[in-house]
């Protein structure tokens, strides 16, 4: 069975969290082949790319160099999609998290489009002797 392996640095501002975790472990999952990935340095770790839990417990933040590892039939194809997956989708696009912080301001305050009502204030519905 061939085995392939892949070195890739982790470039989402806010690491290897549960989101980018789960897509990677959706997309390890799609293949036959064993996946693993291996982080050296200080704190070094193996985990299985098919489990979310294991893959959080690597605490890649970014800049950390993460091995992909795949042995089996389809070990090619799953590394350089893997891999891919990394380059292209799991990075936190600035724009887009500054408009969701906007939107979510927005609505916290009640100045939403959709009349949110987080940020009004409530009444009680006691008398107001009480």
């Amino acid at each position: 069975m061939p085995n392939v392996s892949r070195d890739i640095v982790v470039s989402n501002s806010l690491g290897l969290h549960a989101r980018p975790a789960m897509q990677f472990v959706d997309t390890a999952n799609q293949f036959k082949s064993q996946v693993m990935v291996i982080k050296g340095g200080e704190e070094p770790y193996e985990a299985d790319g098919k489990s979310v839990m294991q893959m959080i417990i690597l605490a890649a933040t970014e800049g950390t160099t993460l091995q992909i590892r795949a042995e089996g039939d389809d070990a090619e194809q799953a590394v350089s999609t893997l891999a891919k997956l990394f380059e292209d989708k799991i990075r936190r696009r600035v724009s887009s998290r500054k408009w969701r912080s906007k939107k979510a301001s927005e609505f916290l305050r009640g100045g939403d489009q959709h009349g949110g009502r987080a940020g009004r204030r409530r009444t009680s519905s006691f008398p107001s002797g009480r």
